[in-house]
């Protein structure tokens, strides 16, 4: 019987310390159109995700208006990535989603902005703008 139970003690301390990191790791705040004008409070290491509805087969794509503040890391090597809605095959202008994907480098706080608008049209403003204040603590 004692031997049940240290083996049911080791296995359950060995399930804790397997456990305990994952509880402390980073969060991720994924955002949306919805959340323009917010304050977002995020810690370092932790992932922010913005998710821009658009369709980027009129021209338009949302773009971070720089400067990126210097206290965010771009993650990947696409820090702008477009999904599409899903759509029947042969129908073109299906509108979809822009994500980027940023982790939170240094304490501080700044703003984020973004603008949705065409590359070749340069004196011309954004038809749309998303902008956010970060706290990272």
């Amino acid at each position: 019987m004692k031997m049940i139970k240290n083996g049911l003690f080791a296995c359950v301390c060995s399930l804790v310390v397997f456990l305990l990191p994952a509880g402390i790791s980073a969060n991720e705040v994924s955002l949306t159109n919805e959340d323009n004008g917010k304050t977002v409070s995020l810690h370092t290491g932790d992932t922010l995700v913005i998710n821009l509805r658009g369709n980027i087969t009129t021209g338009y794509s949302w773009n971070v208006v720089e400067p990126q503040p210097s206290m965010l890391t771009v993650l990947g090597k696409l820090y702008r990535q477009y999904v599409p809605d899903p759509h029947r095959p042969g129908v073109c202008g299906s509108p979809g989603t822009f994500i980027f994907r940023f982790q939170a480098a240094s304490v501080g706080s700044s703003e984020l902005a973004f603008a949705y608008a065409r590359c070749w049209e340069k004196n011309i403003p954004p038809t749309q703008t998303f902008k956010i204040s970060l706290v990272i603590e």
